[in-house]
């Protein structure tokens, strides 16, 4: 019987807060342990010589002269994690991938705990985690593609587990009313950029949310009058969703057509009750369809046309919006995905 979960993962987003409320729900007890722990010697010394290192091509970039060293990132957040796992003694160590952890530190957890990964980044990074899966008990991935890529390496401890929402922040909020025609959270990039431009051609009243957006548009002053804060989050975040007739997703992998996965927004946007215009994703087609729960754009000028419809045509607008709410709520939250963690652990064998 699963009593004790320690989950690993970064500070922000705050997965791990969600899933300890989800957890804590079944009185299960729950610790966490931030990836981003780090010693000062790392943070002052070996980053700075590495960055110098790198600026005299004595060094390829993103490499450290320092990997072995007791004190880089990567090995001492490893043996502070270790540390953690042996005194809180859980059932469960679920490490939400990125970051990694070493393989010694992996496997001397493993002799005392149940170890499970889930890889909720990017697709086109699933390669580098690709040989580490067989040091976990089960590892779950966000996205068939990655999921299948696995299964064809020969891995049978994989599983499918999309991203989720708390439906206890993420929703529908009394008293307020649409403020802006979309919104859009994130950070820059080119193809953003060019997304929200056409946005700008549909409605200049836009909001923007999300770092590099100011520095990359300080010559745009039709962008910068869009651009609110380089940061938001938590209910600050609800409130922008609520005060939004439709949120604006642009995923920053893959390509439309065989793209997998889907990031926060998807589940977060219609858990607030707001109608989500994205771009395509194979798995999404598949929990929230088209035309009847989200809208989908297929490229700047469908894009640019279905924001204009969907702004135009409040009641269908509003039809779509409830059923993607409907779905999310129930079926794709947090407690969501505690059920399934129970369900794969409860069929591992001993230690």
């Amino acid at each position: 019987m699963l009593k004790r979960v320690l989950i690993a993962y970064h500070r922000f987003p705050p997965i791990m807060h969600y899933l300890k409320r989800a957890f804590e729900k079944r009185d299960i007890e729950v610790k966490t342990f931030a990836m981003e722990t780090n010693h000062w010697f790392d943070r002052f010394v070996i980053h700075n010589v590495d960055k110098q290192l790198w600026n005299l091509k004595l060094l390829a970039k993103g490499k450290s002269a320092f990997e072995n060293h007791p004190l880089s990132h990567l090995r001492y957040r490893s043996s502070m994690l270790e540390e953690l796992a042996g005194s809180f003694r859980p059932d469960l160590l679920l490490i939400i991938r990125g970051w990694r952890i070493t393989e010694q530190s992996l496997k001397s957890i493993r002799r005392k705990t149940k170890v499970m990964g889930w890889w909720i980044e990017k697709e086109d990074k699933f390669d580098t985690v690709l040989d580490e899966i067989k040091l976990y008990d089960y590892f779950f991935t966000i996205s068939s593609n990655t999921l299948d890529k696995a299964l064809a390496q020969g891995h049978k401890n994989v599983g499918l587990m999309y991203q989720a929402v708390d439906a206890s922040l993420f929703r529908p909020l009394e008293n307020i009313g649409p403020v802006y025609d979309c919104c859009f959270v994130g950070g820059w990039s080119e193809k953003r950029q060019k997304l929200l431009e056409q946005a700008a051609f549909v409605t200049g009243n836009i909001a923007i949310y999300g770092p590099r957006w100011r520095k990359r548009n300080a010559s745009n002053p039709k962008m910068l009058d869009a651009i609110k804060a380089d940061f938001i989050e938590g209910e600050e975040l609800v409130k922008l969703y609520n005060r939004s007739r439709i949120v604006l997703n642009s995923t920053n992998w893959g390509d439309d057509s065989t793209r997998g996965g889907m990031t926060l927004r998807v589940f977060e946007a219609p858990a607030c009750g707001t109608f989500l215009l994205s771009d395509a994703s194979g798995d999404m087609e598949k929990i929230l369809p088209r035309d009847t729960h989200i809208g989908v754009y297929q490229d700047l000028e469908d894009f640019r046309d279905k924001l204009s419809y969907y702004l135009s045509n409040e009641a269908e607008r509003k039809a779509i919006a409830l059923t993607g709410y409907k779905q999310v709520a129930s079926l794709h939250t947090y407690d969501n995905v505690v059920e399934n963690i129970i369900g794969a652990y409860s069929k591992l064998g001993p230690l």
